[in-house]
């Protein structure tokens, strides 16, 4: 098939790799004219593990390109996937300005053509959206109709930053929803490319699904680290006893983002929350535990900035600033904010990056880092060793192998370890002794219990 992809950002490019490696010819459209270089040259322009490869493979074959503007390729193309961003308002809804943007572009192109189009809706959007905006937007600048010379369809994907390519290639299901049903008949040929088993259903419950999707992600973390907090304040091992509680696979689900640890954040989680629980406001519905989701999430957070105040320890050294392992994204990152807090209350704050040296920051990136450390190149260290020997105090808020710490590499420097990861075992100290460790411990379980 002639498939294009409108927004190269994670998604949509793992998205076009991924379809391109399955033999379909496949064009990316996006507007940065960097990125579009990039991958024109076969390489990803955002960390994504295994993403160059595929890309460099599949540009020398001739199946993968991408351009700045579609050039009329919509009349010679047989889907058009739509996986631009929608980002919060300052309401909280989502802004749909660029999904709304490229349908009408791809509207524009079918009118007047006698070429049968099928759209494919990636994008987060809320229930209702694709039958009451999108649809009517595609039928009257097109002048087609859906179900008969054009289709419709919303397909979420749920691939995560750091993880995409194998979430792509192993999803246990693709959702197909359509707002009538001879538009999923439309889809047959394309049904066989899409992951895992294709679950046909409304558009209003593909839409829904996304959101609902994320809505869990973000509740199991916000209820592990409540549970984490309750168990530091009675003093047992909250590790433990969630270990115990992943056992139970037939009642509690999955394991996923059952662990306590550090705030979430990155650019989905507290987007997809805001939005579902505006979207329930508007339509009159209360959803009060979703509601709690991100005030738990700030409270957690809040509780991490008393238990670094307590220890009383101001030269503080914090190690990776992604807003998760395996990424290199900085929006909404608990850790760089973690950073510019401690920063602007007058810590003295160093921090380790390995994703990205100072001199190599993309744009992106260099944005975010100088909207909340402006003053971010006095902060960043080129190493982990250089975090170590410039702190008294190293803070940990995310588990990744380039960022373990042991006692063999902590003899040598004069610094105590808060992991924010592992409320259980909180501290180490310069000589490794791991006995020492109880004392503070329970002192962290206090602090972080009074949150």
């Amino acid at each position: 098939m002639r498939i294009l992809i409108w927004g190269l950002g994670c998604p949509g490019l793992v998205s076009a790799a991924c379809l391109a490696q399955m033999g379909h010819d496949v064009i990316g459209i996006d507007i940065d004219e960097a990125k579009v270089s990039a991958i024109n040259s076969g390489h990803s322009p955002f960390r994504e593990p295994g993403l160059t490869p595929l890309l460099e493979e599949n540009v020398k074959r001739g199946r993968l390109r991408a351009i700045t503007a579609s050039r009329d390729c919509v009349q010679n193309a047989d889907v058009s996937f739509i996986s631009v961003g929608t980002p919060s308002a300052s309401t909280g809804a989502l802004d749909t300005s660029q999904v709304e943007s490229v349908a009408e572009t791809i509207a524009s192109e079918l009118r007047g053509t006698a070429h049968f189009h099928q759209v494919v809706l990636r994008s987060t959007v809320c229930p209702g959206f694709t039958r009451e905006v999108l649809a009517p937007r595609l039928e009257k600048i097109s002048g087609r109709r859906i179900g008969r010379d054009l289709a419709l369809a919303v397909c979420p994907e749920f691939l995560r930053e750091g993880n995409a390519l194998d979430d792509f290639r192993e999803a246990p299901f693709s959702a197909l929803g359509t707002i009538e049903s001879r538009s999923a008949e439309m889809f047959s040929e394309l049904a066989r490319s899409l992951p895992g088993e294709v679950v046909q259903m409304s558009a209003e419950e593909a839409e829904m699904l996304k959101l609902m999707n994320n809505s869990f992600h973000a509740l199991k973390v916000g209820f592990a680290n409540e549970m984490g907090r309750i168990c530091a304040a009675g003093g047992v091992d909250p590790e433990k006893l969630m270990a115990l509680l992943c056992r139970d696979t037939r009642l509690n689900i999955s394991p996923a983002y059952l662990s306590p640890g550090f705030a979430f954040g990155g650019p989905c989680l507290p987007k997809d929350i805001a939005a579902i629980t505006t979207h329930a406001r508007s339509a009159g519905i209360k959803l009060p535990i979703l509601e709690s989701v991100l005030p738990s999430n700030e409270a957690h957070f809040d509780a991490c900035v008393r238990a670094i105040r307590a220890t009383g320890l101001r030269d503080v050294g914090i190690l990776g600033l992604a807003f998760k392992s395996g990424s290199d994204d900085l929006r909404n990152s608990p850790s760089l904010r973690l950073a510019a807090h401690l920063h602007h209350e007058g810590f003295s704050v160093r921090a380790y990056n390995p994703d990205e040296e100072p001199g190599t920051l993309s744009e992106s990136n260099r944005r975010v880092l100088e909207r909340l450390l402006p003053h971010y190149d006095q902060i960043l260290r080129p190493s982990l060793e250089a975090v170590l020997a410039s702190s008294s105090l190293i803070i940990i808020t995310q588990r990744r192998p380039e960022l373990t710490l042991t006692p063999e590499m902590l003899k040598d420097y004069d610094v105590k370890v808060l992991d924010l990861i592992d409320p259980a075992s909180t501290w180490a100290t310069p000589s490794g002794d791991r006995a020492c460790n109880r004392a503070s411990t329970i002192e962290i379980r206090n602090s972080l219990a009074g949150a």
